[in-house]
């Protein structure tokens, strides 16, 4: 090692990081479970959740969670019509 030359020892650091997520599904019973599961997951941590298409929406836009977790055949505004509608308003997340 040239003369002068720091030379630091330490042990890496764990990059603790959260992953935000929103939940949708429009089966109460289902979401009451994938919530309670998610919920003991290390790591993660469920920020919001919604019934339908519509409230997806307004949740990945207000809350911008790294994940979203969403049933594709719900009634009205299905799962895939959300993701377009969220990728053609820039705010569909880097995990869906």
């Amino acid at each position: 090692m040239a003369q002068g030359t720091p030379c630091i020892i330490a042990p890496p650091t764990p990059v603790r990081h959260t992953i935000r997520t929103v939940v949708v599904d429009d089966s109460p019973m289902f979401l009451e479970r994938a919530l309670r599961w998610l919920k003991k997951e290390p790591g993660m941590e469920v920020v919001g959740q919604a019934m339908s298409g519509g409230q997806a929406l307004r949740q990945v836009e207000s809350l911008h969670p790294d994940l979203v977790i969403m049933d594709l055949a719900m009634a009205g505004l299905n799962g895939i019509q959300t993701a377009k509608k969220m990728k053609q308003r820039k705010t569909l997340p880097p995990s869906f």
